[in-house]
């Protein structure tokens, strides 16, 4: 994977596609601003975006995550019960989408992503994986064979990605040392609040996983879980 080179037109472009109706991040920067400024402000962060990717850190602003618990089942009083939503800069969404589609691009490029992997890819949905499952499925039975499904689900997935393998993962993907040196970057060091009503907790330190609610995020567990196939 070649060395990344940002573009000012890459920056507008992406600028010009937030949605205004988004909510800003822990640095109160709202998109709407940054949509309606786009021309203007695409120079000096393209300047920040190179920056930041030629020497492999983001801003220590950029590692704040506001944690929103979402309710998913069971007892509300148990905090295990809810998923956490991560709300992130604005501006570091924009870098991590423009590294994320370089990334993509690198993968399918080179052959590097299963067949098998239908997850957080632009074209396949779980829609799609299930119809060529039950297609699989249809052709045994109709040679009267037997079909057995195991189910598993990763508990927690996000959250339990160990930094140094997936750095490793990374690495043997052929990805540029400089964006291995950014993930790296964005992944360590970061610390989190939640945030429920008017109610705000003290900040504590993320020691693994990838934060959900980023852009890197889903990137990152596809590339740990690509080769489990």
């Amino acid at each position: 994977m070649e060395s990344l080179n940002i573009d000012k037109n890459t920056v507008e472009k992406n600028l010009s596609d937030l949605k205004p109706s988004k909510s800003p991040g822990p640095d109160g920067i709202h998109p709407r601003v940054l949509k309606e400024l786009a021309a203007e402000v695409a120079t000096p962060l393209q300047m920040i975006f190179q920056s930041s990717i030629s020497s492999g850190t983001i801003p220590q602003s950029w590692k704040m995550t506001n944690i929103t618990p979402i309710f998913k089942k069971g007892d509300k009083r148990d905090p295990s019960n809810y998923r956490p939503v991560s709300l992130t800069c604005i501006v570091s969404k924009i870098l991590e989408r423009i590294i994320r589609d370089n990334l993509i691009d690198h993968f399918r490029q080179n052959h590097l992503l299963s067949d098998k992997q239908y997850g957080f890819l632009t074209g396949r949905s779980t829609t799609i994986q299930l119809i060529r499952v039950t297609e699989d499925w249809t052709k045994c039975l109709d040679r009267c064979s037997a079909v057995d499904v195991v189910y598993m689900d990763f508990m927690k997935a996000f959250d339990k990605v160990p930094h140094s393998h997936l750095i490793q993962k990374l690495e043997c993907l052929g990805v540029n040392m400089q964006t291995v040196n950014w993930i790296h970057d964005f992944l360590t060091g970061r610390t989190q609040v939640v945030k429920y009503q008017n109610n705000i907790s003290s900040a504590i330190s993320v020691i693994n996983g990838v934060p959900q609610g980023t852009v890197i995020g889903p990137v990152a567990l596809l590339t740990y879980i690509n080769d489990l196939t």
